[in-house]
């Protein structure tokens, strides 16, 4: 490695004015003294020397300058010498490899790296809210959409580590999944979201779904193949049964006169009872400001049948993709 003095006493030297050194190349100084005093690592030398041709052609010129200083004056030989030392550390930086590893994290055990995963949700304030509401609807049903109620935080969460690689990002988000409630505003929302992603489907532990929209019997179908959900609350309201199920669609179109749709009348409600191995299951009334609620009778009589339905065991062999 070069001896050359620091770059601030190269100033204090005018060596830069003596030899006539470019821009470029007083910048490359400048970071291979950095190099050498540890507060820059070998590659980010490396990207100051990729940033331009320039920068490579710099380091080129100077040697050749300076050899042609040196042979006409001999006394410079010894700071001439310094200075070749420092170009030719600053070319094969690119050859050598990256000085600085990266941290096996993978090699850590489970539990570490989950509480590693648990610290950066805690960080952005997860572990206070207890609760994600999938907000965005990307569907294109006419379900209404989510309203926060005045106590609520309502912004938008930024999961950066699940960017970091495949394998980060399954073990990332299988935790994520596993220890927040999942929170839908419709069934549409929540079937799209099954089907696509299946680091969901595979890991969710509690749900909550606004029961309303055309595909609830599709949501349930596949929420009753999710192993680990173990937490279910369903939010009932005069939309749920704004779709029937296919048999009572059929009767109504013959039997005209027959009063007010029913809760064990509307769509999903056959698939809803067939999901299990839940430890605990909830109805509650939705938000006034999204939908009109309904009678207190409908929901704790709803309650009590899903209660006594889906914490029975689930059948073996069930398995996670059923229905798809």
């Amino acid at each position: 490695m070069s001896g050359l003095p620091t770059y601030y006493a190269q100033q204090m030297l005018d060596l830069h004015n003596r030899y006539n050194l470019s821009e470029n190349m007083r910048e490359l100084l400048k970071a291979h003294d950095q190099w050498r005093m540890g507060h820059i690592s070998q590659d980010q030398l490396c990207r100051k020397l990729k940033m331009s041709p320039k920068m490579r052609q710099a380091c080129i010129e100077t040697i050749a300058k300076v050899n042609n200083t040196m042979k006409k004056k001999p006394e410079e030989q010894k700071m001439c010498v310094e200075i070749i030392q420092a170009c030719t550390d600053i070319l094969t930086a690119l050859e050598k490899p990256n000085d600085v590893e990266g941290f096996p994290f993978m090699k850590l055990p489970l539990e570490v790296r989950e509480n590693v995963y648990g610290q950066y949700l805690n960080a952005r304030r997860l572990r206070e809210i207890g609760a994600v509401t999938i907000s965005m609807k990307n569907t294109d049903c006419f379900c209404p959409k989510y309203i926060p109620a005045p106590y609520d935080t309502y912004r938008r969460i930024d999961l950066a580590l699940a960017r970091t690689s495949s394998i980060i990002r399954h073990e990332f988000l299988r935790y994520f999944y596993g220890h927040f409630s999942m929170n839908f505003t419709c069934s549409c929302e929540l079937s799209q979201r099954l089907q696509i992603n299946q680091v969901l489907r595979s890991s969710v532990r509690t749900v909550t779904i606004h029961w309303t929209g055309p595909k609830s019997d599709e949501a349930f179908r596949i929420l009753a193949a999710c192993r680990k959900l173990k937490n279910l609350t369903v939010i009932v309201s005069r939309s749920t049964t704004g779709r029937l199920t296919p048999r009572e669609t059929e009767i109504r179109k013959f039997f005209t006169g027959l009063r007010a749709p029913r809760l064990p009348d509307a769509l999903g409600m056959d698939e809803l009872l067939q999901i299990r191995g839940i430890e605990q299951v909830i109805v509650s009334h939705v938000s006034t400001k999204q939908a009109d609620r309904r009678g207190e009778d409908e929901r704790a009589h709803l309650e009590g049948m899903l209660r006594s339905k889906l914490t029975q065991p689930r059948p073996d062999g069930d398995d996670d993709d059923e229905g798809f």
